[in-house]
């Protein structure tokens, strides 16, 4: 009993009262069949156990029930409740229930209620969290989503909001725990990527600065966060965040060659041929020559070329090396491109940023490594993000935001929504010893 007691004590209650979302959240309504880049293709459309009967057991159509009878599988290999089935899509990467006018012949027969949970709630998230609230948040793999942070110039608020008495819960966490400080530490960094005072590169390079000071002890974080504080609220501040990235000196070369090592070294679980197309066609027009070797070579003869590295392979072949030309000339008019046409966009690039670091959850503080892995893999996912917004104007066309945003789906389907794949590109990181600060100011440089 005298144990129980002192397991007890060493518990905090978290009552969950209220729920918090940005405040275009209440905003969000689906495109439907004017949607450009429809949720129904582009990745696996999984469901849980009770999702698949119910789907199992839908009836309409002769061409429904058929559609159903060749798409609807269990998954064989080590399924679990939550993941226990799957849609399969077609050919061509789409989901075989969408018509040809974008429309889902499921609901149109059967009901919104007759789709799987994952289906009903995309682009939305809902999680109970350690921050002490019902958290909702939307994912940026959403073209209406996009839109919703384009028409924010201002910034992105949050709502606080009282539950329904049925949605309200009760946790417990450790006392040893970080995740006591979360809600605190995670406005903290959502406070700095919306600070106006610094470029977006500088807000998520300071960050980073804070993190690496970040205590192993759970008693040592108060006095970590007043000290942040302190240090963001010195005179010359702006100065000193303005001194980590050296603006003068041009790491185009080496931004445009780790964007490109990254999207060749692993898989976007990307099944939407259109979406492959475009990966195929971006590596096209900016890898000029890849060639293997077991010895380093830093050699150049291309025109074109202004940066070659030796890169190792993978963990499997340590000893092979790679040596890559770059089409640094392309790369140069389609940033003069890109600044002509959409100007800086800091407040766009702000909202994306804000809306990962919400709707991932992040920080990550169950330890100081899972921290730095996650700010890691953050710092990778904003630099592909201005890679492919960069890249998207390497032609001038009528329709240039559809570009824009057919390449930011393309980073958010592929590398968002799969965790094996953000496993494997933080494994790449790590391996490579491309995951110091001085990396990731390369990373934010452009």
């Amino acid at each position: 009993m005298k144990h129980e007691q002192t397991a007890s004590q060493n518990k905090k209650n978290i009552n969950i009262i209220h729920s918090l979302r940005p405040a275009y959240y209440d905003d969000f309504q689906c495109l439907a069949q004017d949607c450009k880049f429809t949720c129904c293709a582009g990745w696996k459309i999984t469901m849980n156990r009770k999702d698949y009967l119910k789907v199992h057991d839908q009836h309409g159509s002769e061409l429904l029930n058929q559609q159903l009878k060749q798409a609807l599988r269990k998954i064989k290999k080590t399924p679990t409740e939550n993941m226990y089935a799957e849609l399969r899509c077609n050919a061509n990467g789409f989901c075989p229930m969408l018509t040809e006018d974008h429309l889902c012949r499921l609901q149109m027969e059967c009901g919104y209620q007759a789709l799987p949970d994952v289906c009903q709630s995309f682009p939305r998230n809902k999680n109970y969290s350690s921050s002490g609230f019902m958290e909702q948040s939307l994912s940026i793999a959403c073209e209406a989503v996009l839109e919703l942070l384009w028409n924010l110039p201002e910034g992105i608020d949050f709502s606080v909001e009282e539950l329904p008495k049925q949605d309200c819960r009760n946790g417990e966490l450790s006392m040893d725990s970080p995740n006591l400080y979360f809600h605190e530490i995670r406005s903290l960094c959502i406070d700095i990527l919306q600070d106006r005072r610094f470029p977006i590169a500088q807000r998520i390079f300071l960050m980073g600065f804070f993190f690496q000071k970040f205590p192993t002890e759970t008693q040592n974080i108060p006095k970590w966060y007043t000290e942040t504080q302190a240090i963001l609220t010195q005179p010359n501040i702006v100065e000193i965040a303005a001194s980590f990235i050296n603006e003068k000196e041009d790491f185009s070369a080496t931004f445009l060659l780790q964007n490109i090592k990254t999207m060749m070294s692993y898989d976007m679980s990307i099944s939407d041929k259109a979406l492959n197309d475009y990966r195929a066609k971006l590596l096209t027009d900016f890898l000029l020559k890849i060639q293997k070797t077991n010895t380093p070579s830093n050699s150049s003869d291309d025109v074109h070329t202004e940066h070659k590295k030796e890169l190792t392979d993978t963990p499997d072949s340590q000893n092979t090396f790679y040596n890559i030309s770059t089409n640094i000339v392309l790369y140069h008019q389609s940033k003069e491109n890109f600044h002509h046409i959409f100007g800086d966009m800091e407040y766009f690039f702000e909202n994306l940023a804000v809306a990962i670091f919400f709707d991932r959850r992040l920080p990550n503080l169950d330890t100081k490594e899972a921290l730095w892995k996650n700010y890691v893999n953050f710092c990778n996912v904003y630099s592909l993000l201005r890679f492919i917004a960069i890249t998207s104007c390497r032609e001038i066309v009528p329709n240039q935001k559809d570009l824009l945003f057919e390449g930011i789906l393309f980073i958010a389907r592929g590398l968002l929504h799969s965790p094996d794949t953000q496993t494997s590109l933080n494994d790449l990181f790590f391996h490579n010893e491309s995951s110091s600060l001085a990396h990731m100011a390369v990373l934010l440089s452009q």
